[in-house]
């Protein structure tokens, strides 16, 4: 497809066109058949599949950067794609240290098999019930012992599931047989995901030959960026400091609120190490706009991205849609899903039942005051839950809010006293809030009004990641105000490739996507935003109906047969 093209300089890139020479032990392997990896599995043990390779990563899981939940979803599945779209040449390589055997042929089918199925897939324990910590994983015994008691067999087994929770853990008991996925939905063929996978990662080793389109190269990439925040900036600080008129005040705040718009995207990138491709230097950048510029969280915005790139728009297991009591784009939330992310149950209660009738009444308005659940999600998240191991960022982190709400609240103070001071400080944080609006209703398009269908674990990292994603389609000029997100499509298919090189990418992601068969999204923000609303509404009709059926049951107006 795109024939002819010069291959990239960049050493990393070229290295990532052999994944398979990166991940391959230096020594011979054992062998694994799928009976001894399900075994493993309800023992306790983290077994990940990639390219027919078999990792053990229970000690791995509380130093994964993303969080041990992007793995758990992949406990049993081949994350070949998963693995090969998040993860630079350095990660890749450290891979080798977790290969704990090879696939037995017989379990597998790659891409060398005309018409194969690749590896038939086992339900992640995490999806039925299991602990979402890394620490529930990290007692668990070596896999040796594990395989030699299936090898023994008989009261060997028999007394080991007698003893329930696997050993060293307090995990509960799971049978075998509970890994077994239920048969493909309707329309979901193993053969053609499999396909899909072989073409897309021809695709993606033909889209990292193009020259420079994965490099990282700061000032380049981001110089048009860094003055237009600049210019924002000097408008808020100019206004402000000179403000005669409630007017300089209000030019001061909607400047303000561009300016907090703009840098969320450095922000994002740096949490996807697209910047310099160094994740310390990213890191300590992504913290300073996110907690000192903006009062929230990079490391928790990172826990739950993550979580949203592998599971996207799925209800029970994606961060990202689930918005009870406030919102549901869905009716399976209708049924209190368990939400494997917060590890609780989304309840479906009366209160909830009480403001989805409404959703599409509330959802801009909520929107203008989002801000405030991402600073309440933040600040539980580095109070609760940020890992021991990255104290020094979480300590950096919190120091940034301090300051931020310390520069914040010097910031309004002055703005005239009594009631018409007041006025002023509310006026102005309404306006900083509407500035930075747009993103978050631009990411829900993107997002949670597209489809959330349970498809099983058999669909591809692909063609899931088409499904349900859409693309907010604008002309070239306006991509500074979406910040190039608005091309989440190919920002889903390759999640690092460089923000400011999307556009390019989207052209060619769009032939791939024809060629096939698959349905490429975009909509215009408007047409994105009535699709929205209609979907919103009909949920809304939806609650109305089941409430007034229910309060025709209590009142006796009709009978249950």
């Amino acid at each position: 497809m795109l024939a002819a093209l010069p291959v990239a300089t960049s050493p990393s890139t070229c290295s990532l066109l052999d994944p398979l020479a990166l991940i391959t032990p230096t020594k011979e392997v054992r062998t694994l058949t799928r009976q001894q990896i399900a075994f493993c599995i309800t023992q306790g043990h983290v077994l990940v599949i990639h390219r027919g390779f078999v990792y053990r990563l229970n000690n791995f899981l509380k130093n994964h950067p993303g969080g041990a939940m992007p793995v758990l979803h992949y406990v049993g599945r081949d994350a070949t794609d998963e693995i090969e779209a998040y993860h630079p040449v350095f990660a890749l390589q450290r891979m080798r240290g977790y290969v704990c055997g090879r696939v037995d042929a017989a379990d597998w089918q790659g891409e060398e098999v005309e018409n194969g199925t690749g590896w038939k897939p086992l339900v992640p324990p995490l999806h039925l019930g299991w602990s979402n910590l890394a620490s529930s994983y990290s007692n668990v015994g070596p896999l040796d012992e594990s395989l030699a008691i299936l090898k023994e067999g008989g009261d060997a087994v028999e007394k080991l599931v007698g003893q329930g929770a696997p050993a060293g853990t307090s995990l509960p008991f799971l049978a075998q047989a509970s890994l077994e996925p239920p048969p493909p939905p309707a329309g979901l063929d193993p053969v053609e995901q499999q396909r899909l996978s072989i073409s897309f990662r021809k695709f993606r080793r033909e889209m990292l030959q193009v020259p420079g389109l994965f490099d990282n190269n700061p000032w380049e990439l981001y110089k048009a960026h860094i003055y237009r925040c600049t210019a924002l900036f000097a408008s808020f600080l100019g206004f402000y400091l000179k403000a005669t008129s409630k007017w300089h005040y209000a030019v001061s705040a909607v400047s303000l609120g561009f300016f907090m718009h703009q840098i969320m995207f450095i922000a994002h990138d740096a949490g996807h190490t697209e910047i310099t491709g160094n994740r310390f230097k990213d890191k300590v950048i992504g913290c300073i706009i996110a907690s000192y510029a903006s009062g929230m969280s990079l490391g928790w915005w990172v826990s739950q991205h993550d979580v949203h790139h592998m599971v996207t728009n799925h209800p029970e297991h994606d961060p990202d849609i689930q918005l009870l009591p406030f919102f549901a784009f869905t009716p399976r939330f209708f049924d209190s899903l368990y939400s494997t992310f917060h590890a609780c149950t989304m309840y479906f209660d009366a209160p909830t039942r009480f403001l989805l009738q409404y959703q599409h009444l509330h959802f801009y308005p909520i929107m203008v005051f989002a801000r405030f659940s991402l600073f309440g999600k933040s600040y539980h998240f580095l109070l609760t839950k940020a890992t021991a191991n990255n104290w020094r960022f979480k300590t950096f982190e919190l120091v940034g809010v301090v300051f931020f709400w310390t520069w914040y609240t010097l910031l309004v103070k002055n703005m005239g006293t009594g009631l018409d001071g007041w006025i002023t400080r509310v006026g102005y944080t309404l306006l900083v809030l509407l500035a930075v609006c747009p993103i978050h209703i631009q990411i829900v398009l993107s997002h949670s009004a597209q489809d959330s269908s349970e498809m099983g674990v058999y669909e591809s990292f692909i063609h899931r990641q088409l499904r349900t994603t859409m693309d907010v389609s604008c002309p070239d000029y306006l991509d500074f105000i979406h910040g190039g997100l608005h091309m989440q499509v190919v920002h889903h298919m390759f999640p690092r490739l460089p923000r400011p090189n999307l556009r390019p990418a989207t052209v060619l992601a769009k032939q791939w996507a024809i060629e096939n068969k698959l349905e490429f999204r975009e909509k215009n923000f408007t047409e994105g935003n009535r699709e929205l609303r209609g979907l919103l509404q009909e949920i809304a009709g939806q609650v109305r109906a089941l409430a007034s059926t229910a309060d025709d049951l209590a009142k006796g107006r009709i009978e249950m047969e």
